[in-house]
């Protein structure tokens, strides 16, 4: 309590630095008009003297007190104040509201709408109404907390239970008035607003306007019977997975509850002078002890992320206490008025740096609520420990659910968000500025645009980190314009505390990382001056998380970077690791599902360390042409960018550790690509299944020479390196471009999304000398080495036409290394084009684009030179093929294969006729393969399955 106590009048004094007078959220209450004199009902004037309250009247509920909301109170105040002591509380069995303009709570004071023993009974509604009653004014509420509650003591609502979101067992069609649920929900009665999520494809019209992510209807029940929902008005569109994976789930969320809070005036726009906004908000400050279930919030929030905050400047990035100035005639779009927002309640605010409470407290509960159109954020955790199940988010600009600083601990689990736009549409419009490639102004694609006013989770984002300290577990995103989930891995600067930080045993605790915890406390015993970097938190599962219809799916920014180090002892903000921690950090996305793609599934900047398994990526429906960015000035110099990619890792600073295992990339055409590999990394791809027209594996080639200063120390005890292993049970289910070896040689750097193309050198003249390992282990190949065509001994890999960068044309690589072939700069300087010549042994194979393999790989190019085995007809076929032989016996077998080797049919040769029906097959190539008794193969023969 002392620790409380203490954070409060810290805040205060926060408040006095800033405005020169100390408005707590107490004071904005005003002075008492009206005093409840004894315990009752709001309704009877015993309660008040003899006069109930009237409108405007600010009303105080002091120590001892305790009032009880008992009917629809017609009258809208000014204020309601809880002081300590006092208790606000709604009856449960009848119909309530109560409005007021402002609602405070003290720290021992007490809010109850229903408990878990004595909830809103469901044939009743509790209302809490944010009135609009002339608003405050800038001296008297410079932080803006009125309207909306401020509540710093206890608070516990309880509506009727009821199942927030479900699966639909079958999907619903354009003039449907009935669908039928996986399962059969709970507390579903006629009169509930349901939304069904949207599953239209991403087109190239979501580039000029986000209808698109909006895909999603409202509609009404009118019956439910069991598992059978019937409603109105009918469909306007289907609602359905694509017909090629028809297995995919679509959504429905019930957006009612029985404890409604609201504003009385939903305008988000200011209605009179620059201050006035009148829509409410729900801060719950310094405190955890909060239990909210099944309580709406319908247009509540008043931050507006459409547009720049400005209440604090923080363009010098300073990492200290001192860091942020106010904004210049700000205060008009202050941050934190959201819907459920909690703030600071987890932080020890009387050290520096700030730090979560240890012991870990008992997490705040959110469960079953609905967050109905927020401009800025749904439910945020900032600074706080809350858990955040099984709620619902809908028509919320900015981001759904978020963590605001980095320090925060609790969870996300079964959570839904679904139309999460920003009707600015800033990443489809202009991932890139779209009229040049070397210039332009970073666009709004750039997450961290506004970092000026540390502005982050607006672009419409469906799941917003701060850190990876978080437990995320399946949830649902439907329709973004933004991120599905974003992991922003870096603390917040915030005026007074400086830039957040981890700690030791809240975010590594003893109890669940005794080793790990210990070390990190010896490491801080031998360097005083190390602290827990956000970058550096040990990560929270990620896991069985969906997404569909969005810009981005699942983005990481700086997670385990190695860009951040302070590696100096004597510097305050020494971050480096003990080996054993920094060694062991890997973060994992299990069991992620994305579909309806607008721009990438998966997507990392700046990121190490990082596994990607049993995954699903579909890209059925989506786009299959290059970005527009205007007239390509070099087209032999740098390749289009796709409009689609399943997964994009191949950004030149994600370094260090990365695996990708079983996963399945699938639907992929046209000149999207399934998957892109990180070219500065250990990348191991270990299984998985890739099924695309387009591209599968797109390989780029090192682009950084990898010495001592690039990604060596903070995140491993050994320097990082270029290799690539693809091993496991890998099945490549079509012929087209599986593996693509792409060897750009150019000496820009391709800069992130929201940047032009080319921003940037590389400034190591022999950057392209960079070693670079990629080995096959799968199927037909055994330890195989696969080169770039640009490795062989005759290719020039630098000309004087790409001798310069186009960026910076006085860049340029040194003309000793210019025109001059592999095997004349291997004898010149011992070095050669990723500093390996094609060995003379390696072959073609039809799987790899681009490059030639060696090593021992089974023979594709022999054996189909004894394809007169066989006799197969029609090749190329649609379904039923015929096989004739003149020199095969009944005791040889023949085997369809898929190109690595997946048996499909086994047959034993006939004299007479041999058919097998590859009808059910994907289209695509296969092989035929004849085997004698021994298992020997006699030969080969190739088959092509069309449409």
């Amino acid at each position: 309590m002392k620790i409380k106590i203490l954070q409060i009048l810290i805040f205060l004094l926060g408040l006095h630095a800033k405005y020169g007078l100390a408005q707590s959220p107490i004071q904005v209450a005003g002075t008492a008009t009206i005093t409840a004199i004894a315990s009752g009902n709001w309704s009877s004037p015993l309660t008040w003297g003899g006069t109930l309250p009237q409108n405007d009247d600010r009303v105080l509920i002091p120590d001892g007190i305790t009032i009880t909301v008992d009917i629809v109170v017609i009258q809208a105040f000014k204020s309601i104040r809880i002081a300590n002591g006092g208790k606000l509380q709604f009856t449960t069995n009848v119909n309530t509201e109560l409005r007021t303009e402002y609602l405070v709570s003290e720290m021992k004071g007490i809010l109850e709408i229903g408990t878990n023993s004595n909830k809103v009974a469901s044939n009743v509604k509790a209302k809490l109404v944010f009135a609009e009653r002339g608003g405050t004014t800038q001296s008297f509420d410079p932080q803006r907390f009125a309207p909306g509650a401020v509540l710093m003591g206890t608070s516990t609502m309880h509506g009727a239970d009821k199942t927030s979101w479900s699966v639909l067992q079958t999907h619903p069609l354009a003039g449907a008035t009935q669908f039928v649920l996986k399962t059969t929900p709970n507390g579903w009665k006629v009169g509930d607003q349901l939304v069904v999520a949207g599953t239209d494809p991403i087109t190239n019209a979501s580039i000029t306007n986000s209808d698109e992510f909006k895909r999603d209807e409202v509609v009404t029940i009118t019956g439910v019977s069991g598992n059978t929902v019937t409603f109105s008005p009918a469909l306007i569109r289907d609602h359905k997975a694509p017909i090629q994976a028809p297995d995919l789930d679509v959504h429905v969320a019930n957006l009612s509850r029985n404890i409604v809070i609201s504003s009385e005036n939903t305008s988000v726009r200011s209605i009179s002078g620059d201050f006035r906004k009148p829509r409410g908000h729900m801060m719950f400050m310094h405190t955890l002890k909060v239990d909210l279930r099944y309580v709406e919030a319908n247009n509540l929030g008043r931050t507006d992320k459409t547009i720049l905050l400005d209440d604090w400047d923080f363009t010098d990035l300073d990492r200290d206490r001192e860091t942020g100035k106010p904004v210049v005639n700000g205060g008009r779009n202050p941050r934190g008025r959201y819907s459920f927002h909690f703030h600071r309640g987890g932080l020890d605010e009387s050290v520096y740096p700030a730090k979560p409470i240890t012991p870990l407290p008992t997490p705040a509960h959110v469960e079953g609520c609905v967050v109905n159109t927020d401009p800025g954020w749904g439910y945020v955790n900032h600074s706080s420990r809350v858990d955040f199940v099984r709620n619902v988010s809908y028509n919320v600009v900015g981001g759904a659910f978020n963590t605001e600083s980095g320090n925060e601990t609790g969870s996300f689990v079964e959570n839904i968000a679904i139309r999460t736009v920003n009707p600015q549409n800033p990443v489809m419009t202009a991932p890139r500025p779209r009229d040049s490639y070397t210039e332009g102004e970073p666009t709004l694609a750039l997450v961290d645009l506004k970092e000026n006013r540390q502005d982050f989770a607006w672009q419409g984002d469906g799941f917003w980190f701060h850190s990876a300290g978080i437990t995320v577990k399946g949830n649902v995103v439907s329709g973004c314009t933004g991120h599905a989930f974003v992991y922003w891995t870096e603390g917040l600067i915030e005026k007074g505390m400086g830039i957040a930080r981890g700690d030791i045993d809240a975010h590594v605790p003893a109890t669940e990382f005794p080793e790990l915890n210990q070390a990190l406390k010896d490491w801080k015993a031998q360097h005083p001056n190390f602290l827990l970097d956000i970058w550096y938190l040990q990560p929270r599962p990620f896991t069985s998380n969906t997404a569909y219809g969005f810009a981005r799916g699942v983005q990481t920014y700086y997670m385990n970077t190695e860009f951040h180090r302070d590696g100096n002892p004597d510097e305050p903000f020494f971050n480096d690791l003990p080996s054993v921690y920094k060694d062991q950090l890997n973060f994992v996305f299990d069991s992620t599902t994305l579909w309806n793609i607008g721009r990438v599934g998966f997507e990392s900047n700046h990121t190490t360390n990082v596994t990607i398994q049993n995954s699903r990526i579909i890209g059925y429906g989506a786009r299959t042409g290059f970005e527009n960015y205007g007239i390509n000035p070099a087209p032999d110099y740098v390749l289009h960018e796709p409009e689609v990619i399943g997964i994009d890792l191949d950004f030149y600073h994600n370094t260090h550790r990365w695996t990708l295992r079983n996963n399945t990339i699938e639907g992929f055409s046209g000149n999207s690509v399934g998957l892109t590999l990180p070219i500065n990394a250990q990348v191991n791809v270990d299984g998985g299944t890739f099924n695309n027209v387009g591209t599968d594996i797109l390989i780029g080639c090192a682009s950084r020479n990898l010495d001592k200063t690039f990604g060596n120390g903070m995140l491993s005890t050994v320097q990082t390196k270029s290799t690539v292993l693809l091993q496991g049970a890998i099945s490549f289910q079509n012929s087209n471009n599986n593996i693509v070896m792409n060897a750009q040689v150019i000496y820009d750097i391709i800069s992130q999304k929201g940047f032009h193309l080319l921003d940037g050198v590389k400034k190591d003249s022999l950057y392209f000398f960079a070693p670079q390992e990629i080995t096959l282990n799968f199927g037909s190949f055994k330890n195989s080495r696969i080169y770039f065509n640009e490795q062989d001994s005759l290719f020039v890999p630098l000309v004087s036409g790409n001798a310069c960068a186009f960026s910076d044309g006085s860049e340029c690589i040194q003309s000793q290394y210019l025109n001059k072939k592999n095997t004349q700069l291997k004898a010149e300087f011992g070095k050669s084009f990723l500093n390996e010549i094609t060995p003379k042994t390696a072959i073609t194979h039809p799987m790899i684009i681009g490059g030639r393999v060696t090593g021992e790989v089974t023979g594709f190019d022999n054996l189909l030179r004894k394809n007169d085995c066989l006799k197969v007809y029609p090749n190329p076929t649609q379904g039923i093929i015929n096989i004739k032989s003149d020199i095969l016996r009944k005791w040889h077998t023949i085997q369809v294969l898929s190109i690595n080797g997946k048996v499909y049919h086994t047959i034993f040769y006939q004299d007479s006729a041999n058919t097998i029906d590859l009808s059910a097959l994907p289209v695509g190539m296969y092989f035929l393969k004849v085997s004698n008794q021994k298992n020997d193969q006699i030969c080969l023969k190739q088959l092509i399955k069309i449409d």
